[in-house]
């Protein structure tokens, strides 16, 4: 396991598989505030973009620490069957995580943004903005 716990390209494959989802689960918070909380989302508008980013690459890259100390700390010496993927890098306990992290990222980060389209879709036909009747007119 630790021959391939040392690899770059196991490495980025966690990189690479978390902060996406990390990012899509932060747009979608961000949305989602901007339509609850407009007052507050615009007061940090100017630091929320940094804090995200901070955030998400702390995230990531202290789980790839945790997957590294895994593979090379706690289990170093199990072996490894020809390819070095994730789960025989940093073990089974650590692949499920990180598996975790990247679909539950990505859904709840849908999930939130869907959210903020239909509160949105919702006050705006209360407003009396309707563009299917808008549409319906001009024909």
């Amino acid at each position: 396991m630790q021959e391939c716990a040392r690899q770059v390209s196991t490495s980025l494959n966690v990189i690479g598989g978390q902060w996406p989802s990390l990012l899509t689960l932060m747009l979608g918070l961000e949305r989602l505030s901007a339509v609850l909380f407009p007052f507050w989302f615009h007061r940090l508008n100017s630091r929320h973009q940094i804090i995200s980013a901070l955030f998400t690459s702390v995230f990531t890259f202290s789980s790839m620490g945790v997957g590294l100390y895994m593979g090379l700390v706690v289990t170093p010496d199990e072996p490894t069957v020809f390819v070095c993927s994730i789960g025989k890098s940093y073990g089974s306990d650590y692949a499920t995580y990180n598996y975790g992290i990247t679909i539950a990222g990505h859904v709840i980060g849908f999930t939130t943004t869907m959210l903020a389209f239909f509160i949105t879709r919702v006050q705006m036909e209360r407003a009396g903005f309707n563009r299917r009747k808008e549409l319906q007119n001009l024909k």
